[in-house]
Order: structure tokens, then sequence, then C-alpha cells
């Protein structure tokens, strides 16, 4: 579907003592879709170190949300740009920096809210549920039931041909993987290798700039991995910069989160190390790595 693909300055907001910024970061992906539709991503920063993410469909002047939770920055982007209306806004989990923005979004939007149908999400119009599929600004997305962090969370992904979009909420993040407030290791352990079954050129759009933190925990994991140390490496720079170290790409994870490695002898060694026996199942590895990172 896509016809091409191109890179240019990815640029986010910031809201500061609520003065907004532009600050020019590392990329901002812009596609043209063979209906000419150009989507371009922006992340919109929220709390310590949550990230919104918004589509500016920049054909038809329409915009969408992910997890929006804090109304402020999505209306200051607005009011920058008035000529664009907010349409969808998506929504992964019941967790409130993911949905405190969304009564008043809608509010003054009247935009279209779609969020997992097992969970309480405020002013839901769309319940969706496994392997449902929806239309944004002209793109299919498909839904994935990953229950661990909560046992609703869902994620949004985008088929490409040549880049394909996930919207991973706190079920996948670079480097990293959410904590299990709700689910079992088994179910987060499944659910992860559910989202491991995309292609390796898969965008990954997670919700929080845990990057340097997570690659710090790698690094523990696998100490000898040398993509992990060039990874670390390039988002300690990034960081230093204050630019942002996402979107990540899932083949870049499989290379560097150790929570996609369980299968991996260097990994089930220390995970066996860790836990004083041996693991016996990649569930069980995943199960002592989080319980690790929890303390980390």
């Amino acid at each position: 579907m896509s016809l091409s693909e191109r890179f240019i300055g990815h640029e986010f907001s910031s809201r500061g003592a609520r003065l907004q910024r532009q600050l020019t970061l590392r990329c901002t992906i812009v596609r043209r879709y063979a209906n000419c539709a150009m989507i371009q991503i922006h992340a919109l920063p929220a709390f310590n170190d949550n990230y919104i993410w918004l589509l500016q469909d920049l054909s038809s002047q329409r915009c969408a949300v992910v997890d929006p939770g804090d109304a402020q920055p999505v209306l200051d982007w607005l009011a920058q740009h008035p000529e664009y209306r907010l349409t969808d806004i998506l929504i992964t989990h019941h967790h409130n920096d993911h949905v405190g923005g969304v009564v008043q979004l809608k509010q003054v939007t009247q935009a279209r809210v779609h969020g997992p149908a097992t969970e309480n999400i405020p002013a839901r119009d769309v319940a969706l549920a496994d392997h449902d599929r929806l239309n944004v600004l002209g793109l299919e997305f498909v839904v994935h039931a990953v229950p661990g962090h909560t046992l609703g969370h869902i994620a949004f992904y985008h088929e490409d041909a040549t880049t394909p979009l996930l919207f991973s909420g706190d079920t996948l993040f670079a480097a990293g993987c959410g904590r299990l407030f709700e689910g079992t290791p088994q179910q987060m352990h499944d659910s992860l290798q559910r989202l491991a079954g995309f292609p390796d050129s898969t965008s990954i759009y997670c919700a929080h700039e845990y990057t340097l933190s997570n690659l710090r925990f790698a690094q523990a994991v696998e100490p000898d991995n040398r993509d992990i140390a060039e990874r670390l490496a390039e988002v300690t720079r990034l960081r230093a910069e204050n630019r942002i170290s996402l979107p990540s790409t899932l083949g870049l994870e499989k290379r560097t989160n150790p929570f996609l490695r369980t299968h991996e002898t260097s990994v089930k060694e220390k995970a066996d190390e860790r836990n004083g026996a041996q693991n016996t199942s990649q569930s069980a590895v995943f199960a002592c790595l989080r319980a690790w990172k929890d303390k980390f």
C-alpha cells in the first residue's frame, strides 16, 4: 500500500511552566499512501516520561491521538494547528496516565474514542476486542489483545509493505516491557511473543521514555552483547541532548531487549544464576527477569 516513505526532523511539543515550545528531534515519519494521504507522527510529552502519539493526516487535515493521559499537550497542539480536527482517540489500557485527558478532549473536539472492551475506559464510543479492525485517518489497524500489564491491554498494529506501525502502550517498551500490575508472567511472555511475530521492520511506538534505564538493565543481563552496548551509547547521547529515543523497530528489540530474548542461552544462564536454579521454560526466564527488573 505504501508508495514511499521519507524521514525528516522529528518534532514534538514540550510543555514547561505552561509554555509550549517546539523541539526538533530525531525523526518524524511522513508516509505517502496509495490514496495520496500523508501521515506524520509526532510525540507530545506528558507528565515526566509519557508520550502521547499524534497522527497527522496532511491531506485531509485530520488528526488522531494515542493514549492522551493529559489533554493539555493535545489542546496546545490543536491551538497551534487550528486547521486540523481531532477525529479519533485510541486507548491501549485504563491507567490514568493513558486516559486522563480523554473526557476533556472528547468534550472539546467530539472525537471518537476507541478502547479495550474489557476495561473501564472513560467516554468510550467503540469497544475493541482481539482481532477487531478499525480505520483511522485512512489507515487500517488490527487490534491485538496483549494482557499482562493490565488484563485488558490492547495494541494497535497497522500492516504496511515498507514499515508497519505498532502502538504498544505499556506492553512492549524500547529495550523493556511493562510491569505486571494485573496479569501473570506467562500472560505477558505470551503477549510479547505475539508482538515479536510481526516483521522486523515494524516501527514500535511505546508510551514511555524508559529506554535508557531499560538498556542499563539489558546490559546487566547480557554484558557481552555488542548491540546493547552500541544502543546504550547512542541513547545516552540522545537523552543528554534532550532528544527522544523512539520509535524503535522490532528488529532492534530482538537484538537488544532481554524480554524478547528469553530463548537465548546467555539470557537463560543469567536468569538461572539470578534465580539460583534452572529455569525450565522461557516464561520462567521471563518471570525471573521481570522480578529482577522490578528491583533494578
